[in-house]
């Protein structure tokens, strides 16, 4: 209170260095903060607060213009607002307390934090003087065990460290689905009994009904759960993931402490009615059996508590239902089962394209797709189909003529929502078509050298008859031999 009263005191001290006029004003500020205090004793409110969580300190008078707020904790100031609506805090670690809206704001709750708050209010325009003080209590909350498989029994306690003459307040849970149970529900003094589920897994709060105000504390319930997909896509062109985990924050000892026996992949194809086929096996000694694997291949994380099985390329066979299941000692068994689509593209004519000619192309999951899933087609680049709009769904999509633009590769997106799938591939070649213009173009050219080798052969054989070609001598001695003709000539 002294600290308080010092700082309407320019330069003067509390213990008679003052002057006597400072002296004076000091005395009368005394009398006034003490007339205050008693005139409104008795005026107390209790708050509830977790710790480690954020509360809201709110007196009942709300603070006016031109006013004077100041915080106590046991007697020590801890925050203050002036009158140009200033806000100081006092403490060490000052980021923690903050004064907002006349409320002192307290953020990452210590021990040291819960007591009794005293706030004062001084009212410069209505002369009017206000002095509250509000209990912060303690929330507890505890579960038992830490670690739950469903159909365990959960055990809650919700412990309220209610001030002597007080009343106690009204307590009821909410489960993480935003169920309420309160007495009617088996809530006894805060404190709960109940067999859970799958759907348990989360956030359970406590809440503390007191006067008009209520009060809220959390704990978290872990439900041990195989985490996997209802859906996967895959295609051809694109890679097959089955994922299934568990959540990280559980540890292997935690696992084991509940009787792991192990984990297992069944498949069952869509157009079988027989037994799964089981495809690996996982039990204590954490090494994959495998005993059908279809080309899959294990996650290797088994630390981490994933148990994924996975291959490069999809298959057309792909198709069906994979359980992966975690199996406990007593008969307690997790299941869950992922169904497998494979997209498929398809284009027709399947081959020998020529340019002119048309093209459909269709793309099918080979069912009707789920609210709020598209197809999105990719082209080549030089393609002739122009961009689809967003909002156009096609399953098919025809070219009118194809031209050596839409050779390459076209693939069709599979989409839910904003959310990629998968997608299929393939690739096309569109070849030249002999028009009839070419084709007479080569027939005459082929005609014409038809025509030339005729004549040719023609102009031989005539020449020959004729003996139109002069013969050469191809004796060893030309000379001698032409000699001896010409004497045999002249005699």
């Amino acid at each position: 209170m002294k600290h308080f009263l010092c700082e309407r005191l320019e330069k003067a001290r509390c213990v008679g260095l003052a002057a006597p006029h400072d002296k004076m004003i000091f005395q009368a500020s005394v009398a006034i903060l003490v007339t205050a205090i008693t005139s409104v004793a008795g005026i107390e409110q209790v708050i509830y607060a977790q710790l480690d969580g954020t509360v809201a300190l709110e007196p009942q008078h709300k603070m006016q213009k031109f006013s004077v707020q100041t915080w106590f904790k046991e007697n020590t100031r801890v925050a203050r607002v002036g009158l140009f609506n200033r806000p100081k805090t006092y403490t060490d670690d000052g980021w923690r307390y903050v004064v907002s809206e006349g409320q002192l704001v307290i953020r990452d709750i210590k021990e040291s934090d819960f007591g009794i708050f005293k706030v004062i209010q001084i009212q410069h325009v209505e002369k009017k003087n206000t002095t509250e003080t509000i209990i912060l209590c303690k929330i507890s909350v505890s579960l038992q065990p830490s670690l739950l498989l469903p159909g365990d029994i959960l055990s809650l306690a919700c412990d309220a460290n209610t001030p002597a003459g007080h009343k106690a307040p009204e307590i009821y849970w909410v489960k993480p689905r935003g169920t309420k149970l309160d007495k009617d529900a088996g809530v006894s003094g805060g404190r709960l009994m109940v067999r859970v589920t799958r759907e348990d897994h989360g956030l359970w709060t406590c809440v503390l009904r007191n006067n008009q105000r209520e009060e809220t504390a959390a704990v978290a319930v872990r439900v041990l759960a195989l985490l996997t997909p209802d859906s996967q896509y895959t295609s051809e062109s694109s890679p097959l993931t089955l994922p299934c985990s568990i959540s990280p924050q559980v540890s292997w000892a935690e696992l084991k402490s509940k009787d792991f026996q192990g984990v297992y992949w069944h498949f069952l194809p869509a157009a079988s009615s027989g037994s799964p086929q089981r495809l690996f096996s996982l039990e204590r000694s954490l090494i994959w059996k495998e005993e059908g694997g279809r080309g899959l291949h294990p996650a290797q994380e088994l630390h981490r508590g994933f148990y994924s099985l996975r291959r490069k390329r999809g298959r057309a066979d792909d198709v069906g239902l994979y359980e992966c299941s975690m199996v406990f000692e007593g008969g307690v068994t997790l299941r869950r089962t992922t169904r497998v689509e494979v997209l498929h593209i398809t284009s027709s004519p399947a081959a020998g394209l020529y340019v002119g000619q048309v093209l459909n192309l269709s793309c099918s999951i080979g069912r009707p797709l789920l609210p709020g899933m598209r197809f999105e087609w990719v082209s080549p680049g030089m393609s002739s189909l122009p961009p689809l709009p967003r909002h156009y769904l096609p399953t098919y999509v025809t070219v009118p003529e194809v031209a050596t633009g839409d050779s390459g590769r076209w693939s069709c997106e599979l989409w839910q929502n904003n959310t990629y799938m998968t997608s299929a591939e393939m690739t096309l070649t569109v070849e030249t078509h002999f028009t009839k213009w070419k084709l007479v173009t080569i027939c005459t050219t082929s005609a014409t050298i038809i025509i030339i080798i005729i004549v040719m052969c023609l102009i031989y054989r005539q020449k020959r008859r004729r003996g139109g070609w002069r013969r050469y001598c191809r004796c060893k001695h030309p000379k001698i031999r032409r000699l001896m003709t010409e004497q045999a000539t002249g005699s």
